[in-house]
């Protein structure tokens, strides 16, 4: 078999600007294309040379290649569930679910993001009940691999099942463009997203947490079990009570270095998706900052932005609106604070080392050392210590 690298393939994008969407994997009639781990743990199309007719499908139907254009929301709620539990067991409002429920109850599927059990990597599946809907709550701070599920949502839409996918924005615009338009039977629906991490970042996060517990991993958890404004990385070992690791995101190595851009996708810093370009129906995030703008309105137990992005959007939104306290609101308030809205990030200026050192070195000590402030900035920490008392200014 003869693999051709994606760097001289034409019809894809290089390895810095794909986005792992799967969507020329899923649509090669050949099965040219493999979606595989590269040496940062990101999956990437590998061509099959002995099976390439060059047909070009793969190009058509990738979303970074045919970006879409900007759009502005028809409208934008800040928005809560009337039912606390829901929203105590969700990443923020619980939107999702409810959204998710409507199309269960119509016999329908939903896709979204999961831990796999015994290995606690993120994949994309499939549920048709509430028991399953509960593995899709919660965030899940790693890119997910999608496996067959483009395939599987176009066999379910052929069907004459409603379906809804949701995903990155990124995932969802291959979504749209591996089936070519957008069937009446599907619900479109991505979220706010900040960058997808790298998955064997995870995977070596999580081993060092067993080593310092000695003990297996049984349960991992994102944004579940806390307050909503002090979210945390939960973790539950073998033997152990619930919640064993419950740690907030400036305590925690890896939440650290996610926000902080260590090990996120490149292409991520130039994402071509923000401005709702990926063809959505609805796109949820945190409602961050709502207590400036609604104090009667906020908690701490989550509340969502909701954009509706079209006239399918509005109707799927409306037909939740009994279970659901809204506010009417406004795009530029939900970016102030979540900027991830029309803005990238740039990367860390160690990036490079810190996927140069990560197989072999400690992850936590790995993390710390790469994230130590510089000596100036020290230097001057100690200096506002003696002079203020209050580093933490600084």
């Amino acid at each position: 078999m003869k693999d051709c690298p994606l760097d001289i393939l034409p019809k894809l994008p290089s390895p810095d600007r794909c986005c792992g969407c799967s969507a020329c994997f899923a649509a090669c009639p050949h099965g040219a294309i493999e979606m595989k781990p590269d040496g940062e743990g990101f999956l990437q199309p590998v061509v099959n040379g002995n099976l390439c007719v060059e047909c070009g499908l793969c190009s058509r139907v990738c979303p970074v290649l045919n970006p879409s254009e900007p759009r502005k929301p028809l409208a934008v709620y800040a928005a809560k569930a009337k039912d606390d539990e829901l929203r105590r067991i969700s990443s923020s409002g619980g939107i999702f679910s409810l959204l998710a429920r409507r199309v269960l109850e119509r016999g329908g599927v939903v896709y979204g993001a999961a831990f796999e059990p015994e290995t606690h990597k993120v994949v994309h599946i499939a549920v048709e009940d509430e028991e399953g809907l509960d593995r899709l709550r919660g965030s899940k701070y790693v890119q997910s691999d999608m496996g067959d599920t483009f395939r599987n949502v176009k066999r379910d839409l052929d069907h004459g099942r409603h379906v809804l996918f949701s995903g990155c924005p990124c995932q969802v615009a291959g979504l749209r463009r591996f089936l070519d338009g957008q069937p009446e039977n599907l619900l479109l629906v991505d979220v706010i997203c900040h960058a997808v991490p790298s998955p064997m970042a995870w995977q070596k996060y999580l081993s060092c947490q067993e080593c310092k517990e000695g003990a297996k991993i049984v349960r991992t958890f994102s944004r579940r079990n806390c307050a909503w404004r002090k979210y945390a990385l939960s973790l539950e070992f073998v033997n152990s009570s619930d919640n064993a690791y419950l740690v907030n995101p400036s305590n925690d190595t890896y939440l650290r270095a996610f926000c902080s851009e260590l090990f996120n996708r490149k292409c991520c810093h130039g994402c071509v998706f923000r401005y709702f370009k990926s063809g959505s129906d609805i796109t949820i995030g945190d409602y961050w900052g709502i207590e400036r703008i609604w104090p009667e309105f906020s908690d701490d137990i989550g509340i969502s932005a909701v954009c509706i992005n079209t006239e399918k959007g509005k109707i799927s939104a409306s037909s939740v609106a009994d279970s659901v306290w809204s506010k009417l609101s406004d795009i530029h308030d939900v970016a102030q604070i979540n900027k991830m809205v029309f803005d990238n990030h740039t990367a860390n200026k160690k990036r490079d080392r810190f996927f140069a050192e990560v197989t072999s070195a400690n992850f936590d000590e790995l993390v710390e050392r790469l994230m130590m402030p510089p000596l100036w900035y020290r230097i001057l920490r100690w200096i506002k210590w003696h002079t203020v008392g209050r580093p933490e200014d600084i």
